[in-house]
Parts: structure tokens; sequence; C-alpha cells
């Protein structure tokens, strides 16, 4: 099963999600991705208290 998160509310992006689902006319990103059409990576290392090697 696959966490759904940053959920988007405009519906006129929902056809254009890349990484995720469109639920409900809303597109909402697999966890990992951001951004209107789930196009965008989060750097978990740039997110405060995460520290990267």
């Amino acid at each position: 099963m696959t966490l759904m998160i940053h959920i988007m509310l405009s519906a006129s992006t929902c056809s254009r999600c890349i990484n995720g689902l469109c639920i409900n006319s809303q597109c909402a990103c697999n966890v990992g991705w951001s951004g209107s059409a789930c196009d965008q990576p989060i750097d978990e290392c740039s997110r405060a208290g995460i520290i990267c090697k």
C-alpha cells in the first residue's frame, strides 16, 4: 500500500498527476513527491532536523 501525502486542491492539475493519484478531483502525491502535478521530489536532507550523510 502506498501512503499518500500533499493533497493538492486544484482539480485542473489533477489530470496531470505524475507521481500520485487523482482522488475526488484532487491530486494526492506519493510519499517523497510534491507540487501541483506531483512532479517535484522532496529533498529530505533540506528539511529541519534531518541529517544526511
